[in-house]
């Protein structure tokens, strides 16, 4: 008995001295003192909420750089300034993300978002990069108009309320675009909300997925190869480009899955997530809504309810106010990438196997590079005033080879649902003055609600 103790204490032993001696580089960066075993783990707090609350917390203290030790076995180096993310970000070695992804493999499989490893990766990217052509959205943007017209008729029944959570109703509007963009299949949601996959979202997204696969499948590879005879220009949904790589033997049918699964799990709660906090920033500026709406008179034309790709990109004046929108309420607040390689973070070699949690929220958020940070200046992001910003200094959508595959996309709706509430609503805050009571969730959400009120134009 007393031998085995022995054993047990000679162990921990070594394999702290171990750990010391692997991670004194490491632990030369400043962060909070952790508990033995348990490192920060209480530290970080008990819910999403005070996760955000304390990761801005220790950046003000320790700085942009700081570590935090998650049990004994996870060192993660939180990264917040714009120098260091261009030296992770830009890497061509470093893209392989943490095994904390491997959580979603459940319900999203192994997609682009979910892969932590590189091979499969850069071919999935490689193969899909193509469907997010301009040529190929500019097929989408009739279902935007269509979609929207409904967002609107849902919207107009709370018109002269005192106010109302619009997130819900975002949510459902985008989850209708997506659906329709990414497999062809109308889900109407926005005219049933009680629907069992907008109830289910996160718990039965996987399944869901699976059953209107196997309904759809045969019939979409029989109409790929009609379409290929005929040579169409008919719009095409999303999946129909999956299945021409499909039909090249290039990827599996369960590969397919698993990037729809990705595709409508990523393309519709974060741009919900933007579309709504843009709307309530706009409600508490009515003089940055009258911009709006006069460049869209100017660009798109009053009477002119029709999208093109070409006059969503001209409207300069939004572009300004949905980038200031995504610096505030940064949609992926922050992502992990594992070291794999050597690498220098302030001229300190980090271990292999350490965690690098990049923390975009944190940079986006920071006096440092934004003066007055929390004020909603969209003139911020004026051609003028980005001359000379570091370019890593704005990462909404990440940056380099890992970078969102979906951002073109994303934006275009953005701006096209913007347009279409602001041509026909007048946004005001709710009263009293409400504060967002923002967390850290997978996506960047209000815990309690995104209120507005809204009246007619016209």
């Amino acid at each position: 008995m007393y031998l085995f103790f022995a054993f047990i204490i000679f162990v921990i032993i070594y394999f702290y001295h171990k750990r010391t001696t692997k991670f004194r580089a490491f632990n030369s960066f400043p962060g909070p003192p952790g508990l033995p075993v348990i490192g920060n783990i209480l530290d970080l707090g008990s819910n999403t909420a005070e996760v955000l609350s304390n990761l801005q917390k220790y950046q003000k203290i320790y700085g942009d750089v700081y570590k935090l030790w998650v049990g004994p076995l996870f060192p993660t180096l939180v990264i917040c300034d714009a120098r260091n993310l261009e030296t992770i970000l830009s890497s061509t070695i470093h893209i392989k993300k943490s095994t904390s992804y491997l959580i979603f493999n459940s319900f999203l499989g192994d997609g682009l978002i979910t892969n932590i490893g590189n091979e499969k990766w850069r071919k999935h990217r490689k193969l899909l990069t193509p469907a997010f052509h301009f040529k190929i959205l500019e097929r989408f943007l009739h279902k935007f108009d269509a979609l929207g017209g409904t967002l609107l008729q849902k919207l107009d029944e709370h018109a002269d309320d005192n106010g109302f959570d619009v997130f819900p109703y975002i949510t459902r509007y985008t989850l209708d675009v997506i659906c329709e963009t990414s497999m062809g299949l109308q889900l109407n949601v926005q005219h049933n909300p009680d629907h069992i996959y907008l109830k289910n979202l996160v718990e039965y997204e996987h399944k869901f997925t699976m059953r209107q696969f196997s309904l759809i499948e045969k019939h979409k590879q029989w109409e790929i190869r009609k379409q290929n005879n005929e040579k169409s220009d008919a719009k095409e949904p999303f999946l129909d480009l999956l299945f021409r790589v499909w039909d090249n033997a290039e990827i599996s049918m369960e590969e397919i899955r698993e990037e729809l699964d990705t595709f409508m799990f990523a393309g519709h709660d974060t741009t919900a997530t933007t579309i709504s906090f843009c709307l309530f920033e706009l409600a508490k500026h009515q003089d940055v809504q009258h911009k709006i709406l006069e460049e869209v008179h100017e660009i798109i034309g009053e009477d002119n309810d029709q999208f093109t790709v070409s006059n969503l990109s001209n409207l300069k004046y939004l572009d300004t106010v949905v980038k200031e929108v995504m610096r505030i309420y940064t949609t992926v607040p922050l992502i992990e990438r594992a070291v794999a390689d050597h690498l220098e973070i302030d001229g300190k070699v980090i271990p292999i196997g350490t965690t690098l949690l990049l923390f975009f929220y944190g940079l986006h958020n920071s006096e440092q590079n934004y003066t007055d940070a929390k004020k909603f200046d969209p003139s911020r992001f004026s051609s003028e005033n980005t001359v000379n910003r570091d370019p890593f200094s704005y990462v909404p959508f990440s940056a380099g080879a890992r970078n969102c595959i979906g951002q073109r996309f994303a934006l275009l709706e953005v701006k096209a649902s913007l347009v279409k509430i602001i041509k026909n609503f007048i946004l005001l805050p709710v009263e009293p003055e409400h504060k967002l009571q923002l967390a850290a969730n997978t996506i960047l959400k209000s815990l309690n609600g995104v209120p507005i009120r809204i009246k007619r134009r016209n």
